[in-house]
């Protein structure tokens, strides 16, 4: 332990501005307490709001009251496992405690689970068919019904495995991540939901709630690193198969993480009224994971399930984050799984997202896009599979799929767009007209699809470029059910200069109604093709 306390004061510091560690820079304060609890075995404490008193001592048969109590008995060095059981609440959830100041050692972790308390949303049911290993076969199903739940697989060469589910159709029902075997006609499966819920306390934008995890860095056990092996934090907390709802008009319940690395698995956020937000939000200096696995380009010995969260390696791989109704979720440096039925946008952060699904509302007439990237903000998709679906069914022409702003990036791969009213797929605008301001970049990789529905009660482009943009890809791009001349477009609305789109062959721009419809975009004053 005294060489792991040395390795961690003497990490520098400038690896976390490149997002590689988080700072201990409460390693001092933990010092100066004189490190006075330390784990010496695995410890598990349980917390019953119905038959428990926080007077007992936490025990299986004595279980605390509340998750304050059991969050107060966590040493300040954890060098063994510890692990808080919630079994449901009786009212709407428990209050969150914050779990602060807390060394972990390399391996080991903080858990948070609501163990198997699952409420069934679809009791065990028998695969129809046999469907290979991305798609669960089955009948009657109402469409998008069981999006960001979670299936089970029960029998079968799969069985064990969790998955956050994508999206379902009225047949067959999608995991955001593909089963770690094939799921033949009759294995039995089941869909559920978290029954532990927190309830997140109330706050307007510019208050300071409860924090949930504060200064728990996580730690690594080498400070060396090259350009294909950075070093990660391990995982300090991990949550599992938990709710995290909020309640109120029009205001919001933050689950704030700072200077920590925390892992969500199984995780709903699940606001409780129409107008209500629920947002996970984390500092620069923090990790947070979701359902990560071998794709994470994480080095196998710091992923948490490696240390007892599953059976095997892939059994819980997929089992991500769930948003229901938010507008913004600020997770620095995310990686891992998420399905959103409302609009996500992502601001000042970087994301690699893995698998999942982004649903803007019909509805919904506020949040432009399914997915927003905005204010220097940074995503990739990555080039795995499942598909990610990016859908938006909103009637207008700036509630598109995808929106990136000024001073955006993103690189997407394996992505299907679907635009299932008038507008366009892909938007792409820079703040102030491409007049001093950074502008959007776009890179298309392989296996990207752009699908639309026509309609004239709106201008339609698959993709618009405008305001100095900039959009590469290499590959062919499948676009279809868009109005001719307009799958792709340079518009001048509003003018400036510099938009730019760079394809490998420029031919493909005007062949097959690919074409640019914008005026003066061949004289480089509103925006021109280059061939890469």
């Amino acid at each position: 332990m005294l060489i792991l306390i040395a390795t961690m004061i003497n990490i520098k510091t400038e690896l976390t501005d490149k997002g590689l560690v988080s700072t201990l820079v409460h390693t001092n304060s933990a010092l100066n307490k004189g490190l006075s609890t330390k784990t010496t075995a695995k410890l598990d404490y349980y917390v019953d709001d119905v038959s428990g008193n926080d007077a007992n001592n936490g025990s299986s048969t004595s279980p605390f009251k509340t998750y304050a109590a059991a969050v107060a008995k966590i040493p300040d060095i954890v060098s063994e496992t510890v692990t808080i059981h919630l079994a449901p609440h009786s009212g709407t959830g428990y209050d969150i405690a914050t779990i602060e100041n807390k060394l972990v050692a390399h391996g080991k972790m903080i858990h948070v689970t609501g163990d198997d308390n699952f409420t069934e949303l679809l009791a065990s049911t028998a695969a129809a068919a046999g469907s290979g290993t991305g798609i669960v076969v089955g009948t009657g199903f109402i469409t998008d019904a069981y999006l960001g739940k979670t299936i089970e697989i029960l029998t079968g060469a799969a069985a064990g495995d969790r998955r956050s589910i994508r999206n379902n159709t009225t047949t067959g029902i999608i995991p955001v991540r593909i089963f770690s075997a094939a799921v033949s006609a009759g294995d039995t499966y089941r869909v559920v939901e978290p029954s532990v819920a927190f309830m997140l306390p109330l706050s307007s934008l510019n208050s300071n709630p409860t924090q949930a995890v504060r200064n728990c860095p996580g730690i690594v056990d080498k400070l060396s690193y090259n350009s294909t092996a950075f070093i990660r934090p391990g995982s300090s907390v991990v949550f599992s198969n938990v709710r995290v709802a909020s309640t109120g008009d029009y205001v919001v319940g933050n689950f704030i993480i700072t200077n920590s690395s925390v892992v969500f698995w199984g995780v709903e956020l699940y606001p409780l009224t129409p107008t209500a937000f629920c947002l996970i939000k984390s500092d620069k200096n923090s990790m947070v994971q979701g359902g990560l696995d071998l794709d994470g380009l994480i080095p196998k010995s710091l992923l948490p399930y490696e240390h007892g969260l599953a059976s095997t390696i892939t059994s819980w791989s997929g089992w991500g984050v769930s948003s229901y109704i938010t507008n913004r979720m600020d997770m620095q440096y995310y990686k891992g799984f998420l399905c959103s039925t409302r609009t996500v946008t992502l601001e000042i952060t970087e994301w690699r997202i893995m698998g999942g699904s982004f649903n803007k509302n019909a509805s919904d007439s506020v949040f432009a896009g399914a997915l927003g990237i905005m204010s220097n903000s940074n995503l990739k998709i990555a080039n795995a599979s499942p598909v990610v679906l990016i859908r938006s069914s909103s009637n207008n022409l700036i509630n598109a799929c995808m929106k990136l702003w000024a001073g955006a990036t993103a690189e997407i791969s394996n992505t299907t767009f679907i635009k299932t009213n008038s507008g366009a797929g892909i938007v792409l605008l820079s703040a102030g007209n491409g007049q001093g301001a950074r502008a959007p970049e776009l890179g298309l990789n392989s296996n990207i699809t752009i699908t639309g529905i026509s309609s004239s009660s709106a201008p339609n482009y698959g993709i618009s470029v405008s305001g100095g943009a900039i959009l590469n890809f290499i590959n062919d791009i499948i676009m279809s059910g868009w109005p001719a001349n307009q799958q792709m477009a340079i518009r001048t609305s509003p003018p400036g200069g510099g938009t730019t789109i760079e394809a490998k062959d420029k031919s493909v721009l005007t062949a097959a109604g690919m074409c640019l419809p914008s005026p003066g975009i061949s004289d480089g004053r509103y925006g021109y093709i280059r061939r890469l």
